[in-house]
């Protein structure tokens, strides 16, 4: 509070030799060490004050500053040893696409790719934030560019899938999904995605097997709900249809009270993330 934290080291480190679990003690010296930039030595002692009351959004946020300041520093360090290196470009390519700053995250995976164009996943986060700006064109791209380098990859085999439906391309989506589901029939997005492509071909009796096998594997995927509800409406079976709408409503309020419980301060800027 003084603005001399390398002043309150010593004294909060003699506290704590007396009453170790003294979480303001812990608290105040986590702080200390994090304006020193000592990130390392703040975290255990950030954690355990998190201990003392685990929905405390602050302490919550001060622990999670100091392990996004580590990161930084740790990957500064080895940006600086080896510039050529993808691993910063990575980390502030998911920062960005966490903070929703979709072109600065598109710019730094592309230099992820210039740097090594086959790293397991970055074609598949870049289709990812490509669908968030509707470029569906560039996203399908990269999703086939992933599955080029990794055709079990299901997760982007969903994901192509989810951009081919969008754009008119429900039938060529089909075989992909059916194969991915037969390989896998515990994937739940293949599952939700072919019962899409089936309500899209008004096949609602194909679809109505799907999302409800979607539903059964992700129970708190709302949108799941809603498509399997117009599925019921269609075949004639209003009672199984309100249920479904009423189940993806409830999903919904459930996320919106937690999305509220958890409301944070503003995060430090992904400008930290910029190595000098």
């Amino acid at each position: 509070k003084t603005g001399a934290p390398e002043k309150a080291i010593g004294p909060l480190q003699k506290a704590l030799k007396l009453t170790p679990s003294d979480p303001d003690a812990h608290l105040w010296l986590g702080k200390a060490f994090l304006a020193q930039e000592h990130y390392q030595e703040a975290i255990p002692h950030l954690e355990m004050a998190s201990q003392t009351d685990p929905k405390d959004i602050r302490l919550q946020y001060d622990l999670a500053q100091a392990h996004l300041l580590l990161s930084n520093q740790m990957f500064t360090k080895i940006s600086r040893q080896n510039p050529h290196t993808y691993w910063p470009h990575l980390l502030k390519a998911q920062a960005y696409g966490l903070e929703g700053k979709l072109d600065m995250a598109v710019i730094e995976y592309n230099q992820v790719v210039r740097l090594s164009p086959k790293v397991p996943g970055v074609h598949e986060a870049l289709g990812e934030i490509y669908l968030k700006k509707r470029d569906f064109p560039s996203a399908e791209a990269e999703f086939q560019k992933e599955l080029d380098i990794n055709p079990s990859d299901y997760t982007a085999v969903c994901s192509l899938a989810d951009v081919m439906i969008e754009t008119g391309q429900t039938s060529e989506a089909i075989p992909a999904l059916e194969k991915a589901s037969a390989q896998k029939p515990s994937l739940g997005c293949a599952r939700y995605e072919l019962g899409r492509a089936r309500f899209r071909q008004a096949q609602y009796d194909k679809a109505e097997g799907q999302l409800e096998a979607a539903t059964a594997l992700n129970p708190a995927y709302a949108p799941a709900y809603v498509l399997l509800g117009q599925c019921y409406s269609k075949l004639g079976k209003p009672e199984k249809a309100q249920a479904a709408f009423q189940k993806s409503r409830a999903l919904d309020e459930e996320h919106l009270e937690h999305m509220q419980e958890n409301l944070a301060p503003a995060e430090p800027s992904t400008d930290q993330l910029n190595p000098q």
